[in-house]
């Protein structure tokens, strides 16, 4: 029998934010709460006993897939008393075991804030699916045999090697793995989709993605928790240009969420300010949030003139990495004698040791220096690198690479 773990999710609302940070304080330590809180983990803890006793199931909502239900109820059962059709007040997530409060046919923000935690992810300990079987011992020469595998693979298909670390795909080797476990033996070319099925089935998997995290975008945005970023982007060789937009919200427990809400081309030839007010406009409307609600939300981008004129009404941030990134790729260009730092142009300076860098690696000689000195070449045009590590790098060594120069 699965184990059954107690959720600490509490089904009531959000606390209310006009609560002061001392007020909340005595609000959380009052005897009150802490009895309310202390009876709702004893009701918790009462249900799971019960189910793992066998006196109560869990079964399948019988309305699920009607226009009336949520799609959480895709990831919850319900929980009833054996032999009965009574519905207790609880539900337990498929995926991780978990019972928590529900009452039936009220509100189902609690169970999709937990489903939102519980989505597979590279940073949640439910990413990895579970094994169909026990796990068994790999011997030493299935795991050579694998790994001239995947050594074949990252070659033949000219892949990073790195690739073999990331969690997505571990996810993915792990699903062949359990299929085979409980299926025996199969052929893996009937097993993998064809490249024009996994395109079809993105925009489905981003349609159900975008109905999944709709409630909780919107409760956010209606309390005032909500607040955008976004930045464009031009791919250089046909001048196509892509819109990315993320949203940072509060959860109800006061931890800040991150969600990509799309990475897509541009629908426009320009990006003019209009057309950016538009495209924003259009893909926010696929989260159920109209062009009405946009002056009220928060949003961070760039200095960008056509960005600030298309928000024009709301409130923007100036993003501060992009801020600092534009400060310090004008220091660098300054001529450092017109700031009267040192009374000689600064970028000479930079040149001269970059030469010298670039002299030391033709002739071999960093390898008789304690630390090698890293050559910091030209960043693309706005953006910024750093040469600070080239420079304390040669001032650290100094009077060993005069050594090795007169050598």
């Amino acid at each position: 029998m699965a184990t059954t773990s107690v959720s600490s999710e509490s089904s009531d609302a959000p606390m209310s934010s006009d609560l002061s940070g001392s007020d909340l304080g005595a609000e959380l330590s009052s005897p009150s709460f802490q009895e309310k809180e202390e009876e709702r983990l004893r009701k918790l803890k009462h249900a799971s006993d019960k189910i793992e006793n066998g006196e109560w199931e869990t079964v399948p909502n019988a309305t699920r897939g009607t226009k009336a239900t949520s799609v959480v109820w895709g990831s919850f059962h319900l929980v009833r008393e054996v032999g009965t059709e009574k519905i207790q007040d609880f539900a337990r997530c498929q995926n991780c075991g978990e019972i928590t409060a529900y009452v039936f046919g009220s509100s189902t923000n609690n169970l999709l804030r937990h489903k939102l935690k519980c989505q597979p992810s590279p940073t949640s300990p439910s990413f990895r699916h579970p094994r169909a079987t026990p796990e068994v011992p790999v011997s030493p020469l299935a795991k050579a045999d694998f790994k001239d595998a995947l050594i074949e693979f990252c070659v033949g298909d000219i892949c990073p090697f790195a690739l073999t670390q990331g969690p997505f795909f571990q996810n993915v080797i792990q699903n062949a793995v359990d299929i085979g476990a409980q299926h025996g033996r199969v052929d893996a070319c009937n097993l993998i989709p064809a490249a024009s099925t996994i395109s079809r089935n993105i925009k489905t998997k981003a349609k159900e993605a975008r109905e999944l995290i709709r409630p909780r975008l919107l409760e956010a945005v209606k309390n005032g928790e909500f607040a955008l970023i976004t930045d464009m982007w031009t791919e250089g060789m046909n001048q196509y240009h892509f819109l990315t937009l993320s949203a940072s919200l509060l959860s109800p427990d006061w931890q800040l969420e991150n969600f990509v809400l799309c990475t897509s081309e541009f629908p426009y030839e320009s990006s003019t300010a209009q057309n950016i007010r538009s495209g924003l406009s259009v893909r926010l409307e696929k989260f159920g949030i109209p062009e009405v609600a946009i002056p009220k939300i928060p949003f961070t981008t760039d200095g960008g003139a056509n960005v600030v004129k298309a928000l024009e009404g709301c409130t923007r941030l100036y993003c501060i990495a992009h801020n600092l990134n534009v400060v310090t790729s004008h220091v660098f260009s300054v001529r450092l004698g017109e700031v009267d730092l040192f009374g000689c142009d600064g970028s000479i300076v930079i040149e001269d040791v970059k030469s010298l860098v670039e002299f030391l690696r033709s002739k071999k000689l960093q390898k008789h220096l304690k630390d090698s000195i890293p050559l910091i070449q030209d960043a693309a045009p706005g953006r910024y690198k750093s040469k600070l590590p080239m420079l304390n790098a040669l001032l650290d060594q100094y009077q060993e690479v005069s050594f090795q120069q007169k050598k």
